[in-house]
């Protein structure tokens, strides 16, 4: 999965990060380990000892831990955060807004804010639903800490406009003191509402409303879709014309190593680690097996040890006295078959009993 950001360094020891799109990872944000966690953390810190970051903000919000995650590691940076919203900063993307020591919005822009949601699927009793319940709450604090930080209003005061899903256009929320200045662009006047469909465009980016419940359609400029270039739009979102969109380019091997040495190395180091478990799991269970599939394995098919065992059974290639045919054959002849069964201990006999017509039956299960 492709990162939802993207940093880029600037001249005069400045730097720029992007969030443009929906704030999402495969991930839990909230563990230290956590690959996307530790990729911000490395991409922040490849920046080096900059003096101003530059963050550009078109988002519909998404994983709030993520945006937790992020506006921590931005605060503890020592570079002036400055924050700039080019269309729509909604939900967990305001949270990420308020690590800025100063915070722009172009005029025509939306802001939101709400209550966090969980989504549940399946069968939870009130125990569950309760823990559920405090886990909200919890974070929902957290983003009011978040806030209170930047915005002038009570915690009561922000828990009443969250529970209202408030909307602020860019105006609205430099009067409500949500933000220290306005700004107007180029393309100030591409809001599209395109609503009937689910989803908003606003300067360029795609916007999918159908998760909010109280989406302002009054406060946007309506066009219709057909004033769209094509796709082109859809796909390509709009820059302020201050930044320079870079085009995103096939590295080779070499270019990434020279490029990035720190992380190269890093991935290099954890591939051997990996290749090195894998060897050692199929020595481990080498002993029965014989030697050319323990070396295809091995080096050719590069498959892992519960693989080999399972490819070993299939073909029946396990080294002991016999093979499964000779068991079977053994057996038949045995005429254990037609022992009968006591009482005693008849549990047990019976999975006895059931194993051996398997076998007389030519197959194990």
């Amino acid at each position: 999965m492709r990162n939802f950001w993207q940093f880029k360094n600037t001249a005069e020891n400045g730097a720029e990060l992007y969030l443009y799109g929906e704030i999402v990872s495969e991930s839990p944000w909230f563990e230290e380990d956590c690959v996307s966690y530790r990729s911000f953390v490395n991409d922040l810190r490849e920046l080096g000892d900059c003096d101003n970051i530059k963050v550009y903000i078109n988002s519909g919000g998404g994983d709030v831990f993520a945006a937790n995650a992020i506006y921590s590691q931005l605060k503890k940076h020592k570079a002036r955060i400055i924050v700039e919203i080019e269309g729509i900063c909604a939900s967990a993307a305001t949270v990420v807004a308020m690590a800025g020591d100063m915070i722009k919005a172009e005029k025509n822009s939306l802001i939101m804010i709400h209550n966090p949601t969980v989504g549940l699927m399946g069968y939870f009793d009130e125990s569950r639903l309760d823990k559920y319940k405090n886990s909200i709450n919890a974070v929902k604090k957290s983003i009011i800490e978040a806030y209170l930080s930047r915005i002038d209003k009570s915690e009561e005061e922000l828990s009443e406009l969250m529970d209202a899903e408030t909307w602020y256009t860019g105006k609205e929320a430099f009067d409500e003191g949500i933000i220290d200045e306005i700004f107007e662009n180029s393309k100030s006047d591409e809001y599209l509402d395109c609503s009937h469909n689910k989803f908003v465009v606003i300067n360029n980016f795609v916007c999918d409303i159908g998760k909010f419940k109280n989406f302002p359609k009054n406060k946007i400029k309506n066009k219709n879709l057909s004033e769209l270039h094509k796709n082109k739009a859809l796909n390509e979102p709009f820059f302020n014309t201050k930044t320079k969109k870079e085009e995103i380019k096939t590295m080779t091997e070499k270019e990434i190593k020279d490029s990035y040495p720190n992380i190269y190395d890093k991935i290099e180091e954890e591939a051997i680690r990996k290749e090195r478990e894998r060897i050692k799991a199929i020595d481990e269970i080498s002993d029965n097996l014989p030697k050319d599939l323990i070396m295809e394995a091995k080096y050719t098919s590069c498959i892992s040890a519960s693989e080999l065992a399972f490819k070993a059974l299939k073909e029946n290639k396990i080294l002991c006295g016999y093979d499964f045919s000779d068991v079977i054959a053994d057996n038949a002849e045995s005429n254990v078959k037609d022992v009968n069964l006591l009482d005693n201990n008849k549990g047990e006999k019976e999975k006895i009993a059931n194993l051996v017509n398997s076998l007389n039956k030519g197959g194990i299960k």
